[in-house]
């Protein structure tokens, strides 16, 4: 999904460009699809429920490794 944000905000800029936004409206549209981009990366780390801490991705876990916290 990242590589996807990333080229969509490159693709945003270059059609404000193109369509006579400018330089300045490039900017402005290639910050807005960085800011999904952010939005994309925050949400998808998996957390614990319990405590919230980071959980390794990729990987069925029985639980928690900080907490212990199992999960059903």
């Amino acid at each position: 999904m990242m590589p996807w944000a990333a080229l969509t905000a490159v693709g945003g800029a270059a059609i404000g460009l193109v369509a006579g936004g400018g330089a300045r409206g490039a900017a402005a549209l290639f910050a807005l699809g960085l800011l999904f981009a952010l939005f994309l990366w925050t949400t998808s780390v998996p957390r614990c429920p319990a405590c919230g801490a980071r959980l390794p991705a990729g990987r069925r876990l029985e639980g928690c490794p900080g907490c212990r916290a199992r999960f059903e």
